[in-house]
Order: structure tokens, then sequence, then C-alpha cells
């Protein structure tokens, strides 16, 4: 009995069609187990739903969607907008943004999304991290008319700092030839969303359903036929872009600070085209479909997600091959994601909307300097939005005016700081100023990141 159980599984019904040797019991108890113990949905899942539609302007397919992502769809299509605002909080890769010419902070509305970006930016060419140390290489320009003697020197270098990370994204609009030169890559990326393929990929996966029904894999084969109407369904909704995506309504450009929290060792800014960075940080990038069509996906979708359960708890009870069935279709789900993961959605999302972003990243001594550079590099006088960062003091208020004053220039101390208090103000001032004159540099030396 136990050898049939190994075969044909609990229920030792087969219909005959295809004859499979028998499984060790050990193994058919085993694989049957994996798939429902590793393959839910964790909680980070409504972030991730979020970022893949927000990159692809359509609902996610997947070859084998984990345990709750069905019911993540629903929540999407029945709650709009309320549902991304949760979503994109969730998961633990909540960041927060300072609008460094307006003087306000806000958290990251499509926290997804950008993450993705971000990741691929850094993975695809990862830039050597720049190390800005103006002390301990001085230019002429800077450190040595702002330090007037060598014990003020040497007292000003006994400060410790922390080391900070600052990436520089600056985001660009493609020109005319690399468009040219992108056109077929970006041809090839789309046949994908053909009719013809998709259709193709709905009789491959009707084939699949087939001869797992005729192996007696039943619960493996109505979980392919969840993905069989689910594809239908999710073709059938549109999503729709807001009418100021990727638009600019102001005339100047972007300069971003995003960061986990204000107490972060590492900072990136966002700088370049407004219309981009503001559509990523700042504004919804898709539209949550309303209307009859999205309340009956709602209602498979909630349909899929118990069927799916049903599925898999079957497959964990009933054993034998259909187990075995599903690691494969498991194997494949994860081969497929790997071959075309998050970042090909952010590679074909650049292509798509023609944007191409330079990368730079640099390492600085102490805050002050990851915050005086950002000043002076993004030219407002506006200061404010840094208040959470670097809390207002007379100390900072004296930084702040001896960064905005020119090299040769020194802002009177004020009678309420010592001297210590000057000349690490000084040395915060001579590492900002070298920092700018580094990073611009070197962004201009960069190559284009597609």
């Amino acid at each position: 009995m136990a050898s049939n159980n190994a075969f044909f599984g609990i229920l030792d019904v087969s219909l005959g069609i295809i004859t499979i040797p028998c499984l060790p019991t050990i193994v058919a108890e085993w694989v049957a187990l994996i798939p429902l113990a590793i393959h839910l949905a964790s909680y980070q899942d409504d972030y991730i739903t979020t970022g893949n539609i927000s990159l692809l302007g359509r609902l996610p397919a997947s070859l084998f969607p984990a345990l709750g992502t069905f019911s993540n769809l629903v929540r999407f299509l029945e709650q709009g907008a309320g549902y991304l605002d949760y979503a994109s909080m969730k998961g633990g890769f909540s960041q927060k943004a300072w609008d460094v010419n307006w003087g306000s902070a806000f958290p990251v509305a499509n926290g997804a999304a950008s993450a993705s970006i971000i990741s691929f930016l850094t993975k695809k060419r990862r830039p050597a991290t720049v190390k800005i140390d103006a002390l301990a290489n001085p230019t002429p320009s800077s450190p040595a008319s702002s330090v007037r003697s060598t014990q003020e020197a040497e007292k000003a270098s006994n400060i410790k700092y922390r080391p900070q990370v600052l990436n520089i994204y600056n985001f660009d609009r493609v020109d005319e030839k690399r468009q040219k030169r992108q056109l077929l890559r970006y041809m090839l990326s789309q046949i994908r969303a053909l009719r013809i393929f998709q259709a193709l990929q709905v009789l491959v996966l009707i084939g699949l359903c087939v001869f797992f029904i005729i192996s007696g894999a039943f619960g493996t084969a109505a979980i392919v036929l969840i993905r069989v109407i689910s594809e239908i369904f999710i073709h059938s909704i549109t999503i729709h872009r807001p009418v100021g995506y990727l638009k600019n309504n102001e005339t100047h450009d972007a300069c971003m600070l995003v960061a986990a929290h204000e107490n972060a060792m590492e900072w990136h800014l966002y700088v370049g085209d407004r219309g981009i960075v503001d559509t990523l940080l700042n504004k919804p990038m898709i539209v949550p479909p309303e209307g009859r069509m999205a309340r009956m996906a709602a209602l498979w979708f909630r349909c899929a997600h118990g069927g799916q359960l049903i599925a898999m708890t079957f497959v964990a009870a009933q054993k034998g091959w259909d187990g075995v069935c599903l690691i494969i279709l498991l194997a494949a789900h994860y081969i497929f994601c790997w071959l075309c993961g998050r970042d090909a959605l952010v590679s074909n999302w650049m292509e798509r909307e023609e944007i191409e972003v330079k990368v730079g990243s640099f390492e600085l001594s102490g805050r002050h300097a990851v915050m005086g550079a950002i000043q002076i590099l993004s030219g407002t006088k506006i200061d404010h939005w840094m208040d959470s960062i670097i809390i207002p003091h007379p100390r900072r208020d004296f930084w702040l005016e001896s960064l905005m004053l020119p090299e040769d220039h020194s802002a009177p101390c004020p009678k309420e700081l010592n001297e210590f208090d000057e000349q690490r103000v000084k040395r915060d001032v001579v590492m900002a100023r070298e920092a700018v004159r580094l990073i611009k540099q070197h962004m201009l030396s960069l190559a284009e990141v597609v």
C-alpha cells in the first residue's frame, strides 16, 4: 500500500494514460511539503507588487504566484489609492525624501519602484567609491587658506567623523542618437508584449495543464489552470498613467535627498530632470483601475486565492508525483524570475520612457560634509530642509553662513561659540567645498548607465 501511495498518492487514483515510476515514500512525503512551506507571500509582498505594477504599467503575471499574491491584487483593485499609500510604506524599505530646493520632507511615494531602480543602477555598473578627505589631500584653493596655523589644523584634525556615503544619480532624457541605437533593443524587449506571444504562452500553459492531468498531478494542474485564467484577467485590466507622469511642473532641475532615516550612513541624491525625479519620489506612477471589469477581476482573484490555497494543501495531503510536479513548477518559476527579474523590469522601464542615468558614489568624512556639499551643489539659499538631520544651532548657522561665502572670505564667529567650535566649522566648510569640487569633476567623466 505504501508503494501505491508513493505512485498514485493518497487517493490511489490514476487515469492510466501515462505510466510513471514509483517514488520512495520519503521523497513523496518531502516534496509535497516543500512548496507549501517556502512559497508563501512575505510581509513585503504588497510593497513588491506595487513596485512591479508601477514599472510595468499593468498587473504583473507570474508562472507560479506565491500563495497570497492573488489576495494582494484583490486589495489593489478594490482599495485603489489607499492600497498604494499603505503598500508604499510597508516591507521594511520605507524611505524619506528631502526636497533641497523647496525645503520639504516626505515619505517616498513609490518606495519599491525607486528602490528597484537604485538597486539596478548600483548593480549594473557599480561605480568605484571616491573617498574624499579634504584635509588629507589639501588643494591650493581650499585648505591652505582656511587653516591659519599648524596648531589649529592639528586640533581640527583630532575630531572623529563617522564616514558617510553619498550616491548621486543624475537623471536625464535620452538624446536622439542614443534613441536610434536603442531602437532595436527596445523592439526586442517588446516582443513579449505582443498578442501572439501572449496567446502562445496561454497555449503552452494549457498543454502543460493537460499533461499534469493525464499524469495524475491534479493539484499542480489546478494551479496551472488558475494561472491561465488569471492571464486573461490580467490583460483585460488597463493600468493608466497619471496626467503629470514624468512631466516637470517647475522651471528648475531636481535636487532631492533620500535615505532610510535622518541618522543614515548612506544617502542617495537624485538630481537632473525634475519630471523624472519628482514622479519617482513624490507622485503616483499609476492610476488604480475602476469600473465593472476591475470588479470582475477582483472577484476572480479572490476565487483564485482560495483555489490556489486548496490546490497547494491538496498536493501536501495527496503526495505522490503531484508533489514532484509542483516542485518542478516551482523551480521553473524561480528560474524564470531569475532570468527576467526586477533588473529586467527596470531596464525595460528606462528604455520605454527614454531615460538615462549617471551614477557616482562618494565617501565623505562626516554628515556636515555631505549636507554642505548638497547645499552648495543645489545652489539654493533654503536650508530648513536639513532641520531634522542637523538641528538648528548657532554652530550650524555659523557653518551655513561660512559655506555660502567666497573661499577668500570668512564669517565672524558668534560670541557663544568657542575656539573648538570655530575650528570644527572651518574644517567642515573645507571638506564640503572640496567634496563639491571632486564631485563635479568626477560626475562629468562618468559614462551613462541605461
